[in-house]
């Protein structure tokens, strides 16, 4: 159960459509968690918070609404404006008095996708990487020796190069050793 480190009491589950908020029913503060802020509230903002309290700026704070410990009060961003919030390093909660949370820049919302591409050019790629695929698969079948001469050896057994470096040397002491 989360308490509110203003008045103690238990704090109160609340839904809405971007994630679940705890809010105090005396004070109305509210304890939100980090990865729900990097929804809702301006990505920069968020970042210097998190960054100020997990290098311990700022000032001790209040008792965290979960773990008890003391969170960092911090600046949300750098205007000397700013409210000061309350962050635990260890359950990554910020906590917001009354109004705080509506003086914090709201995240931009998301770009519009690109217009999906028309039929016929997810046709045309579709094919072209199906004909890759094809060229692929017939340079690399069963990686057999093209020279008939490299088969008769690998027909007994012996160890034959199917790849050769153009870099390397023809083994020639070899070949009359074992000869």
């Amino acid at each position: 159960m989360f308490t509110c480190p203003n008045c103690g009491l238990a704090l109160k589950r609340v839904e809405r459509d971007y994630g679940v908020i705890w809010v105090c029913p005396t004070c109305n503060g509210r304890a939100v968690t980090i990865p729900l802020l990097e929804r809702t509230v301006l990505k920069d903002c968020v970042i210097r918070l998190w960054r100020a309290a997990h290098h311990d700026e700022g000032a001790p704070g209040r008792p965290c609404p979960a773990c008890g410990r003391q969170m960092r009060e911090v600046q949300a961003f750098a205007d000397v404006d700013a409210p000061k919030l309350d962050v635990c390093k260890t359950c990554q909660f910020v906590w917001f008095d009354r109004n705080e949370y509506e003086n914090l820049p709201a995240a931009r919302p998301p770009s519009q996708q690109t217009e999906a591409l028309p039929q016929k050019a997810r046709e045309i790629l579709a094919l072209h990487e199906v004909e890759r695929i094809a060229e692929d698969a017939r340079r690399d079948v069963g990686h057999y020796p093209d020279e008939l001469w490299r088969v008769i050896p690998a027909a007994f057994g012996l160890p034959v190069v199917i790849e050769e470096d153009a870099s390397v040397s023809v083994p020639w002491l070899t070949w009359i050793l074992i000869a």
